[in-house]
């Protein structure tokens, strides 16, 4: 039987992760009920990326044996590189506003370097 305990070995930082994503979930659940303001969805994507980013981050802490680790980096990937874009997402549709210009849809190739680069991770599973 597999033991859960010898693979993970929890320490502050890893709670640490755990509470920051945690907080990054509940500020996600808040912007869906202000989800018609100004950059709210954009906002709540973001923290969702957060969250899962430091989720990953905290097992990849605890993981005592180099495959957790590796598996779990390539979990976090996906928070990793789609965090930034959302940012991107947020700042453009602020200073749209902002400025005076029409409110435009966020162009979808923005999310063509994060998925490339969330595709790339698994292989480089060479232990």
């Amino acid at each position: 039987m597999l033991d859960l305990a010898a693979l993970y070995q929890f320490g502050f930082l890893s709670y640490f992760y755990f509470f920051a994503s945690g907080i990054a979930i509940v500020v996600a659940f808040l912007l869906w009920r202000r989800r018609t303001l100004i950059g709210a969805w954009y906002l709540m994507w973001f923290e969702v990326a957060v969250a899962a980013w430091s989720c990953a981050a905290a097992f990849e802490l605890a993981a005592t044996v180099v495959p957790l680790k590796i598996w779990w980096t390539q979990i976090s990937y996906v928070g990793v590189t789609s965090a930034p874009v959302f940012f991107s997402f947020l700042l453009l549709s602020l200073v749209s506003k902002a400025i005076g210009f029409p409110p435009n849809e966020s162009p979808p190739f923005l999310f063509c370097p994060p998925f490339f680069c969330s595709l790339r991770p698994p292989t480089n599973f060479t232990v």
